[in-house]
């Protein structure tokens, strides 16, 4: 990959010298009574743990950071088992945190489930923004939480606004945006979003993306699972405008109602999608794999990518403008069209192919190939190309690389090679 290496190449955490470790659990025991507490108590680099069980009320949500380097994290490391419940509903909205006192890349938080944050204001954007985390000009890193059943006018789940933030082992499930952007991550005007084996499932969006929405904002998406996302206006899984790399990320079963169903590129930037597997995505007004939209079009390069089995759609749409460069990539049985439009002249060239990828077990989620499948590393008739797709061989008489559907790590990461 070759966009934004000189962003990534000065986002490096400094380590903390010592940190002394508080305990807070759900009866209003231990250190102090609720989160809240906990974080005016405490100082900058300075560790607080939360014992399982569920924390609500007062104190253990609308909880800030206060600018603080501070790490909160689940005592057991089970994200499950250590849920902030924010009891929010339309006639009493609460959120999780907010990030807005300039919070730096030391400001963690890791392995907790948020869950029922429900802010919704169509009138006040601000105030409506961000079901479970809303931040604003902070740049703190997320890992191993789980986002289940939040809602807001804009960003179900999260709402990032001239941030800089990364996200790794992430899990978006079921969030909702009701009126004008995205069911998982809404992100606009930012400086770098980063997000690494994180899992968005179920999430509805009204503008932007069922998932994932990057606007202005550089972006940097690895081994990230997309599936049953929904937008009205947008795509199903994800949409970026602004410089992007995109790789190791699986597509499935998203649908973008006026869009495309699995992802939309805009902007006038360099965006690279690597590795990428798109599989019975929809759109009945667009493509059902990719689309290129708004004004200018970006860069768009294609590498190792399979769009397959859309059930509405074609493959790609470059729209009016736009174009893009594909290599090694196979695009089949897209109920639209495969090599068509834009992209129909360069079927056959640069190792692209219209072949079965004769994935183990596409209904059931498993993406891995068959050992005979063309898409397997430098197999006829593109014997030039390695890897097409994020799964490798893991069927068909070899010995298979992951397990079930049901166990989660193996599903939703990339197996090494």
């Amino acid at each position: 990959m070759r966009v934004l290496g000189a962003i990534f190449a000065i986002s490096v955490a400094i380590p903390i010298a010592s940190a002394t470790t508080y305990l807070v659990r759900p009866d209003g025991t231990g250190d102090y009574p609720t989160i809240q507490a906990a974080i005016d108590g405490v100082s900058g680099g300075d560790v607080i743990e939360l014992a399982d069980g569920t924390f609500t009320g007062d104190g253990n949500r609308d909880v800030s950071y206060l600018g603080k380097e501070i790490t909160v994290r689940s005592q057991s490391g089970d994200a499950q088992s250590c849920i902030i419940d924010c009891e929010g509903s339309a006639t009493d909205c609460h959120r999780a945190f907010v990030f807005e006192s300039g919070e730096g890349p030391d400001a963690v938080l890791e392995g907790v489930t948020i869950t029922n944050g429900f802010v919704e204001d169509t009138w006040d954007i601000w105030a409506g923004s961000g079901g479970a985390i809303r931040m604003r000009d902070a740049s703190p890193r997320f890992s191993n939480v789980v986002f289940s059943g939040n809602t807001a006018s804009m960003g179900g789940a999260v709402y990032v606004y001239l941030g800089s933030t990364e996200f790794s082992d992430c899990s978006f499930v079921d969030n909702t945006s009701t009126w004008g952007g995205t069911g998982g991550i809404w992100c606009i005007d930012s400086e770098l979003i980063t997000v690494t084996d994180c899992v968005f499932i179920g999430n509805i969006g009204y503008q932007g993306a069922g998932g994932l929405s990057c606007g202005n904002t550089a972006s940097r998406v690895t081994g990230c699972w997309f599936q049953d996302n929904y937008t009205i206006m947008g795509a199903g899984g994800l949409v970026l405008r602004g410089p992007a790399e995109v790789s190791d990320c699986t597509f499935a079963s998203n649908r973008g109602d006026y869009g495309a169903g699995g992802a939309s590129l805009a902007g006038s930037d360099e965006i690279v999608f690597g590795r990428c597997t798109f599989w019975g995505n929809s759109s009945p007004s667009g493509p059902g794999g990719l689309e290129i939209v708004w004004g200018n079009a970006p860069l768009l390069t294609l590498e190792h990518t399979i769009i397959a089995s859309s059930t509405a759609g074609e493959a790609m749409d470059c729209g009016d403008i736009g174009s893009a460069t594909l290599t090694c990539c196979d695009l089949y049985g897209n109920e639209g069209g495969d090599w068509i439009g834009c992209i129909a002249g360069q079927y056959g060239i640069s190792g692209n192919i219209s072949e079965d990828p004769m994935f183990c077990d596409p209904e059931n989620g498993d993406f891995h190939l068959d050992c005979n499948s063309p898409c397997a590393p430098f197999s006829p008739p593109n014997p030039e190309c390695d890897l097409i797709g994020a799964w490798p061989v893991g069927c068909g008489g070899t010995p298979t690389l992951v397990t079930t559907w049901g166990e989660v790590k193996a599903l939703f990461r990339r197996e090494a090679n």
